[in-house]
Formats: C-alpha cells, structure tokens, sequence
C-alpha cells in the first residue's frame, strides 16, 4: 500500500488518507497538512544579475600585458646629483654606539660584609682598612680574576648601624670567591644580597 502511495500525485494521497478515517480529528489534520507541507519541494530561486560581474584574476592576467615597455628617450637628461650633508643634535656617543657610557643604575645583586659598626668613624676607618687591605691583595696577586674587577668599598647607614660592604657582584659565585680570599682577614665577612650599582 505505501508502495502506492508513492507512485500518486498528492492529491490522491489527500483522497486515500481522507477514505481511510472516516472522522478526522484536528490532530490528525495538523499531521496530515505538515506531512504535505515535508512532501511539497522548493521552487528554484532565480538570482536576478545586478550590474557587470567582477572579473575573476585569471581574466584580469588576460588582460595585462606580457612585456612592459617604457621608452627612457622621453627624459633625455638624468637627474640631477645632490650632495647632502645631514646635520644633526645628536651626541656622538650616540652615534658610535655607544650611548650607555658612563650611565649608572642598580640591579639585584651580591656584596660582601665585613664589618658593622654604631660609630661613623669606627666605619670610615674599616673603609680605609679595607681599601688598603684590597690594594695589596691587588699587588700580592696579580693572577687572581677577583682582584682585576673594580670593587667598591660601601658605608651604608641602616639603624641602627654602619654596615662596610665590598663589591658591586652580579652574580653570587664571583661574591663567593672573593669572601674565601677575605675570610682570613675578616673572618666574620658574609655575602649579602643587595641592590648593586651598574655601569657608570
């Protein structure tokens, strides 16, 4: 029977269903009238042209030229040399590369302490101490990597104390080897970690 159904135009589904129930409810209706509506294809939509098409990139290669010609003979006289001298504002350390000379700032880094005292003098003089201690190390060692760099001796005030430390180190080993060539001298010396001057 579905068979049959397949082969018949719908209006005489309509008329097959409809002599099938002799008293249609509305639900039965609604199913009925989507079922037609499922059955029921979509008309072909027709794109109306509006104005000239875009060319695709092959017609507009077909288009161009193979060879570009230009005749130089139109312009017989070449131009002109300029010779320019640029004059400018800026340093020439900036211009040798070499703009960050003698600027300073400070990082993270290592120094070594050596002595902390409450008296300002009693500081200054383990500064004296130690610059002199360091220039003859400087002299006695001439090998020793450590002694080449530049190592500043600090007075730094944090209260209630005056805290002498040696050295601007970056890194935490070159801090190391330095404190095993001082702990003879100042055996109470450790490695703190502070912000070090750079550069200048």
């Amino acid at each position: 029977m579905m068979e049959e159904l397949l082969d018949w135009d719908v209006g005489k589904i309509v008329e097959k269903v409809l002599s099938l129930m002799r008293s249609p409810s509305p639900f039965v209706l609604i199913v009925l009238l989507l079922f037609l509506a499922a059955c029921s294809g979509s008309r072909p939509v027709e794109v109306e042209e509006r104005g000239p098409r875009e060319p695709t990139f092959e017609e507009v290669l077909e288009q161009l030229p193979s060879t570009e010609s230009f005749d130089a003979s139109a312009y017989p006289t070449p131009p002109p040399v300029v010779d320019v001298e640029v004059e400018h504002d800026v340093p020439e350390a900036l211009m040798k590369g070499i703009a960050d000379g003698g600027v300073s700032g400070q990082q993270r880094g290592y120094r070594i302490q050596v002595v902390f005292a409450r008296e300002k003098d009693t500081a200054d003089q383990a500064v004296e101490a130690v610059h002199q201690w360091l220039q003859l190390m400087r002299e006695e060692n001439p090998g020793q990597n450590v002694f080449q760099l530049d190592l500043p001796v600090h007075n730094i005030y944090l209260q209630p104390y005056f805290r002498v430390r040696v050295g601007d180190f970056s890194n935490k080993e070159t801090a190391e080897e330095l404190l095993n060539l001082m702990i003879d001298e100042y055996p109470n010396a450790f490695i703190v970690a502070d912000q070090v001057d750079t550069g200048g």
